[in-house]
């Protein structure tokens, strides 16, 4: 019988079993494949790569968590989101917010700056829920990329679906993070015990934030759940700074995730 190889190429549009993986966001066939040798920046009959077509379909279905892990394993592989295809279009090009929002929840700093340098209107571009490069970067305690895209044009009160500014969830970091190594357990997901409410990292995210002009008026709402957030982590210090910023201590706690 014939070997098979992973890097089999179909009649039609020349696309091999990675770039169909990657069309569907199969995490887990995109990284079998992977691991197997297939080539991660191979290019279709449109001179489209693997990615081209996972940015393709998170246009339309970037909340779905299936195309961040997909994109993930893709990038960890060395996948370039800057190769163009024969429309001049890149895979960030097609959705370039999608690739910095990703970039900057894990951390990927080089990758943060090689984007921002090629799109620059991208700082404040919306993915996912709304979200901003800056809301994911301070939620998973980058602080090198928080203070990068701060000083490229950042937001620092851009609000998501859920009207919440970067600096609530710098005092609510998200702890569990993807691992790659260990995709088939617990859906690839681990827990960064570095990163916990009331850590230093928090702390100095916060301050940063504050500094570039973050709102503590009366009035908004994420900074009064941040003073809850720090509150519940018994965080005194960053209780001090949040009240020496002038956030109200008698504003009721907002319900962000019940807004109406």
């Amino acid at each position: 019988h014939a070997d098979f190889s992973v890097s089999v190429v179909g009649r039609k549009l020349g696309n091999t079993a990675l770039h169909e993986a990657s069309r569907h966001a199969f995490a887990l066939a995109v990284k079998a494949l992977l691991d197997s040798g297939a080539n991660v920046n191979a290019i279709d009959g449109n001179g489209q790569t693997a990615l081209h077509l996972l940015a393709n379909r998170n246009a339309f279905d970037g909340s779905d968590s299936s195309v961040y892990l997909t994109e993930r394993i893709l990038l960890e592989h060395g996948a370039d989101p800057l190769i163009v295809d024969h429309f001049g279009r890149t895979a960030a090009h097609t959705n370039v917010s999608s690739a910095l929002y990703v970039a900057a929840e894990f951390g990927e700093i080089d990758r943060v700056k090689k984007l921002v340098t090629e799109y620059p209107d991208s700082v404040n571009a919306p993915a996912g829920w709304e979200d901003t490069a800056l809301h994911e970067a301070g939620r998973h305690g980058h602080r090198e990329i928080v203070a990068y895209l701060m000083d490229h044009g950042a937001n620092v009160n851009a609000l998501d679906y859920h009207k919440t500014s970067p600096i609530m969830w710098a005092f609510k970091p998200e702890r569990h993070v993807l691992w790659i190594e260990n995709i088939d357990a617990d859906n690839g997901y681990r827990e960064d015990q570095s990163l916990a409410p009331g850590s230093v990292r928090t702390r100095e995210i916060a301050n940063i934030l504050l500094q570039h002009g973050a709102h503590v008026e009366t009035d908004n709402r994420s900074v009064s759940m941040a003073l809850i957030f720090a509150i519940d982590a018994g965080d005194t210090t960053a209780m001090s700074m949040l009240l020496a910023h002038g956030v109200d201590p008698n504003r009721p706690r907002y319900d962000y995730q019940n807004d109406s």
